[in-house]
């Protein structure tokens, strides 16, 4: 299963090699371009959708301190997306969920969307980028 997570390019690229080899991951630029250069930004945000090549990669994903875990769609799949800046252990802050609300077409309702939400959300501008597999 594909998990959602909100997290900046620059830490994605780092881990490439934990994910699976024929699934992967999937990302939408949750902020376009650094308005400044013209050009895209290893710091910039985007919303990811993963699946990972063993438990042990995702756990090393999880542990690390940049990336905002979203609510587990099986577990958690009813709980709004705020809720998880409550539980420490996602390390959701507000400005993931500001870079959320970034994304125009995305059209995150901070007050009530789920990740099932997101989810469907998200796969509306790249059909990749949601929390099933389809192979």
């Amino acid at each position: 299963m594909r998990r959602m997570y909100v997290v900046s390019k620059k830490v994605w690229l780092e881990h490439a090699e934990t994910f699976h080899p024929t699934i992967g991951s999937h990302f939408i630029d949750l902020e376009f371009e650094d308005k400044r250069h013209g050009h895209e930004q290893e710091d910039q945000m985007i919303l990811v959708s993963i699946a990972f090549a063993s438990e042990g990669a995702e756990d090393k994903w999880h542990g690390h301190p940049d990336v905002a875990i979203l609510p587990h769609p099986t577990h958690e799949g009813m709980t709004k997306i705020k809720d998880a800046k409550a539980h420490p252990a996602k390390k959701m802050k507000q400005s993931h969920v500001d870079a959320l609300k970034k994304h125009s077409k995305l059209g995150f309702d901070e007050q009530n969307d789920t990740i099932l939400d997101l989810s469907e959300k998200a796969k509306k501008i790249h059909p990749e980028c949601c929390i099933r597999n389809v192979l």
